[in-house]
């Protein structure tokens, strides 16, 4: 969670599980970013990423992030897809969503296979 205030706030409750605590933060931070494009800003997302690496001194490779996104993004295509036998009017709708993630995760597979 991020209160996105002047001053951003990051909010973490992984404490309650063991598994969850082994995350990469650069993934949920990827994952961050993957939603600020869905919702038109992804200059925001890149600057997030930016500052993640700088202040965590976390050189983690352009790589690695697009891989981050593009599992996130296809995790959430199937999500939206596994909705549209049970939408009714708004079938279109989830439909719409999970292209534009399954978009975005070709997108991201193919700028992490570029050199």
């Amino acid at each position: 969670h991020v209160f996105m205030t002047d001053a951003p706030q990051v909010i973490d409750c992984l404490e309650f599980s063991v598994a969850l605590r082994w995350l990469d933060a650069a993934e949920e931070i990827a994952f961050l970013a993957l939603d600020c494009d869905r919702l038109g800003a992804p200059e925001t997302g890149a600057r997030l990423l930016e500052a993640y690496r700088r202040l965590a001194n976390d050189p983690v490779p352009q790589a690695l992030l697009h891989f981050y996104r593009s599992r996130r993004a296809l995790a959430r295509a199937v999500l939206y897809a596994r909705r549209v036998p049970d939408a009714a009017s708004d079938a279109d709708q989830w439909r719409a969503r999970a292209r534009w993630y399954l978009d975005a995760a070709e997108k991201s597979i193919v700028a992490a296979s570029r050199p």
